[in-house]
């Protein structure tokens, strides 16, 4: 009876930490560092536990700007057997990075700015266990054409098993003029053309038609990249992608028991070849 009574205040006390993170991430005085500033990324939590698995799990999610309060207790479940995390639709400020700092430990994380209402800043996180080397903004040519604002994708390199992988965590134009959304899958396709390491590429594709998939799928497949189709993907739209090169896929899902965004997690296991 005293275990149990001690297990149920532990959880308590857990949760109340994290609704004292996240509710600081709400306060009015909360702003982000890079609404102030011309830089469009930053890093934080730069001392990942470096993972020695064979078999690596990838999650790519859209946060949906943390409209619910359960994303971030649904992420911290799923981070907890995650190496390498991709988050569209992040928000970035000083309460937010605390809150990532202190209960998502062990990761290195990489925010990359796309805009910024009421100073905080809207964008794309990536979070890996191992550090990240030389993380950069890849802003797309193209603008949303009613909010005006474009999209960004982050990229950076880490160090798998001492092989060099190519991280690309991308937001893609979703309602655009003209060619802006196949220029931005270019852009993108053109930086991993430049190089023959492993790859993964991953986010929210905005790929609401089939034409927009079938373009994004084969100009990835040009480069040598192969799009992982989930064996359990019952999505109306099918926005959220994982494609790779140089890993071989054990495991391709959906997470449907997730609904604290209007995107579901998609996780793969990878294994380098």
């Amino acid at each position: 009876m005293i275990k149990s009574v001690l297990l149920f205040l532990a959880v308590l006390l857990v949760g109340q930490r994290v609704f004292v993170s996240t509710a600081m991430a709400g306060r009015a005085d909360d702003t982000s560092y890079l609404c102030e500033s011309d830089r469009n990324q930053l890093s934080y939590g730069q001392n990942p536990v470096v993972s020695d698995k064979k078999v690596i799990s990838v999650v790519t999610w859209n946060a949906h700007k943390f409209d619910d309060p359960q994303y971030f207790l649904d992420l911290k479940k799923i981070s907890s057997q995650t190496d390498i995390l991709f988050i569209q639709e992040a928000m970035h400020s000083s309460g937010w990075q605390l809150a990532f700092n202190s209960h998502m430990p062990g990761f290195d994380w990489s925010f990359h700015k796309s805009f910024c209402t009421n100073n905080k800043a809207t964008g794309v996180l990536t979070g890996t266990r191992y550090p990240q080397v030389s993380p950069r903004t890849i802003v797309s040519t193209g603008k949303e054409p009613v909010s005006f604002t474009p999209k960004v994708s982050s990229v950076s390199i880490v160090s798998i098993q001492n092989v060099k992988v190519l991280l690309i965590n991308t937001h893609a134009l979703n309602f655009n003029l003209g060619n802006d959304f196949e220029d931005q899958i270019d852009q993108l396709v053109q930086l991993i053309s430049q190089t023959q390491i492993p790859v993964i590429w991953a986010g929210d594709f905005n790929t609401w038609s089939s034409g927009r998939r079938s373009y994004l799928f084969n100009m990835a497949m040009s480069v040598g990249l192969d799009p992982l189709i989930p064996n359990n993907d019952e999505r109306f739209l099918k926005l959220d992608h994982i494609l790779i090169r140089g890993f071989k896929a054990h495991t391709i899902q959906v997470l449907e028991q997730f609904k604290s965004s209007d995107h579901v997690p998609v996780l793969t296991t990878l294994e380098l070849n």
